[in-house]
């Protein structure tokens, strides 16, 4: 009788002599080279490990020790790390077929959630950005592990690189955070700027949220051990195709991210409140700006032939005695009866009203509303627009070199000594580190002012006064020194709930609805119209000459039933046209010396400090012969539309394909802004800024 052979297991479902095999799911299938397999083994050295383990993460980090102070809401991540590291060191995973794929696939989407967790305790341990950038932040991740996969084929090292580069990029982000205020960019890679470079002073103090990422990155390990080290077992056919279809699929999301409107979830204000893959990935896209069509530095030269000739003649004539120049840029600053009419119990603007002599006044049109002060600060210091840049990208954040041509730079050309004042935080918008690029000598901050137990405020922040104080002081200890100013006040700053004791209340008249914050506003515009004529009447007491720019940097945010009562319809039946009068401000240039007086309608603010060298009397650049010129046929030229000399209004898209105008205009700002290395240094610089920069180069 023969006996029946009994039919082997298969060998891939042998268990480890050295393990236990706790659990495990097997189906079969007809092809036996791919079943569905799932096994998790242990041993007791690993559960001894893990018990010691878990034990003494969950003391160093559990709610109830105070040995690191960690944000409260980042505990569950945190318990969700320790959970992870734990079951890592007490099973080991073993996989085959199709549950290996979907094991992989689903170790790569948590390890995208671990790697945007630990970069947001690095950063801030908060999770508070919103839904958007918390999805695209994921996204970015576990597009990076792709990235490193596709290259390589092997899963695990993609895991580990893509964790350890991100752990660094967070953990350098923390230090340069910590000594500068603003976050670590792809942009400061870029320029080596990564701000590493601190003073000896600065004391480094790790925090609980840093140490919670690090946290992070430990169970990041534990999750890429589960996954399987490399493509061997697919062949070699297999592998690349698979490898193949990530590299695709990598294409298609940055093409989607590069195209797509992703920026939109951007706050540029506080830098915290955003995730910090997610900023990273929108830094690098708006770093991408596109040549406008036919850019090239002979274009612009030829473009800008006329204008040489004709700032050349000017520069020529400008021999006189030159004048302090000032330029105040009023937080918030605006007739809101520049969308539509309303009545009021008292006049919120009387000073502003009554200046007529030797003064020019007009209606500046804005690229932002209820916040972005640095968009229009920029503009008005450089010439160049917004209108051509990415949406929430800020120039200050982003695109300021060293040697970047400014007022400033034209100002210091000529002899001027710069000064700088904001009573706000230093590091607000980069500012600390793009005043000293723009030439700026000293730059006077909220620390400045709040050392002094006497300084006025409006409400809790520094007044208009007290920055006006400042002016004359500057002025004062001048000595031989012809000093240019800027003030960026603070006062008018959003948070309108609460009339306080020291404004005067003006009140809305004649309406049917109740707007409060629209009259607490109204009612600092009237303290603010009559701190900036206290300067005006100090100076008209000079012999010296001065002459001083007043412009509002944007539109308050209040209540939007307030507009549309006054426009008589809701917000969404407003046109184009309609919808830019919420990006108008008022704006004066005054002397207290004999200029011709104007009205000049609308404005851009990019044509602002042009228009401030021509009525100084002062020398001037190409850049800035070529703006005014630029002014006669389209004066307003903003994110929102361009509008020339006879009213029409065009969407900006369209106006660049109808108007040749804007076309060369979008190729010398370009050159100006995003093409240093082929710069028209004689375009935007004097001739004596142009002999100091060709001996930095020496």
């Amino acid at each position: 009788m023969m006996r029946r052979e009994r039919r082997p297991r298969p060998r891939h479902w042998k268990t480890r002599p050295t393990a236990m095999t706790i659990w495990a799911a097997r189906h079969r299938q007809p092809d036996l080279r791919q079943p569905f397999n799932l096994e998790l083994h242990t041993s007791w050295a690993r559960v001894f490990l893990a018990f010691v383990t878990g034990v003494t993460l969950l003391s160093l980090f559990g709610q109830w020790t105070t040995i690191f102070d960690i944000n409260p809401a980042f505990h569950p991540f945190c318990y969700f790390a320790i959970a992870i590291i734990t079951v890592g060191l007490f099973v080991e995973v073993d996989t085959r077929g199709t549950m290996k794929v979907l094991w992989n696939l689903g170790v790569v989407w948590l390890c995208g959630i671990f790697i945007w967790m630990m970069d947001q305790a690095l950063f801030n341990g908060i999770i508070t950005a919103g839904v958007g950038q918390d999805a695209l932040s994921i996204a970015i991740a576990i597009f990076t592990i792709a990235v490193i996969f596709a290259a390589s084929g092997r899963l695990q090292l993609s895991i580990i690189l893509a964790s350890v580069l991100w752990y660094l990029l967070g953990a350098a982000n923390f230090l340069v955070y910590t000594f500068r205020g603003d976050p670590l960019f792809f942009g400061d890679l870029l320029a080596l700027r990564t701000a590493l470079d601190v003073s000896d002073g600065y004391r480094i103090e790790f925090t609980g949220n840093f140490v919670a990422g690090t946290l992070m990155l430990g169970a990041l390990m534990v999750l890429a051990l589960w996954t399987q080290r490399d493509l061997s077992g697919l062949g070699v056919r297999r592998k690349r195709i698979l490898q193949g279809s990530v590299l695709t699929a990598c294409v298609v999301a940055v093409a989607c991210f590069m195209g797509g409107n992703t920026e939109a979830y951007y706050y540029s204000w506080d830098a915290q409140s955003n995730d910090y893959l997610y900023s990273f990935g929108v830094n690098i896209k708006m770093l991408n700006i596109k040549r406008p069509e036919g850019y090239d530095k002979k274009t612009v030269e030829s473009i800008t032939q006329g204008a040489k000739a004709e700032a050349e003649g000017i520069n020529q004539r400008a021999t006189g005695k030159k004048p302090t120049v000032i330029a105040v840029m009023n937080e918030s600053f605006s007739d809101l009866k520049a969308v539509a009419d309303f009545k009021t119990d008292v006049d919120y603007m009387p000073f502003y009203h009554s200046l007529q002599e030797n003064t020019i006044k007009g209606n500046l049109y804005v690229d932002v509303l209820g916040g972005g002060t640095c968009d229009s600060e920029y503009t008005f210091l450089s010439g160049n627009t917004t209108a051509f840049v990415p949406d929430n990208a800020r120039p200050y954040q982003l695109y300021v070199k060293e040697n970047t041509p400014t007022l400033v730079s034209t100002l210091n050309d000529q002899g001027y000594t710069s000064h700088a004042i904001h009573p706000g935080a230093p590091n607000a918008w980069n500012r600390d580190s793009v005043y000293p690029d723009f030439g700026f000598t000293d730059f006077y901050t909220g620390d400045d002012f709040y050392l002094n137990e006497n300084e006025s405020f409006t409400r809790s922040l520094i007044s208009d006064q007290a920055t006006y104080d400042q002016v004359v002081r500057l002025y004062e200890n001048r000595g031989t020194e012809t000093p240019f100013i800027f003030d960026v006040t603070i006062a008018n700053h959003g948070g309108y709930e609460v009339m306080t004791e020291d404004l005067e209340p003006v009140h809305l008249m004649n309406m049917k609805g109740s707007y409060p914050m629209a009259e607490v506003y109204l009612s600092l515009i009237k303290k603010a119209d009559a701190e900036i004529q206290n300067l005006v009447t100090y100076f008209s007491n000079q012999s010296e000459p001065v002459v001083l720019v007043f412009f509002g940097d944007h539109q308050p945010t209040i209540e939007p039933a307030f507009y549309e009562e006054i426009m008589g319809k809701p917000m969404s039946e407003w046109t184009e046209e309609e919808l830019q009068k919420r990006f108008v401000t008022p704006f004066f240039i005054w002397a207290n010396y004999d200029i011709p007086e104007a009205e000049v309608g609308d404005l851009s603010v990019n044509y602002l400090s042009s228009l401030l060298l021509r009525t100084a009397g002062l020398k001037e650049t190409a850049y800035n012969a070529y703006s005014l010129d630029m002014a006669k046929t389209l004066p307003v030229i903003s994110k929102k539309g361009v509008k020339d000399t006879q009213g029409n209004y065009y969407a900006l898209g369209d106006a660049e394909k109808q108007l040749d105008a804007l076309g060369d205009y979008h190729m010398v700002m370009y050159n100006n802004l995003f093409d240093a290395k082929h710069r028209c240094q004689d375009v935007f610089h004097l001739d004596q800024g142009m002999t100091d920069l060709s001996e930095e180069k020496k």
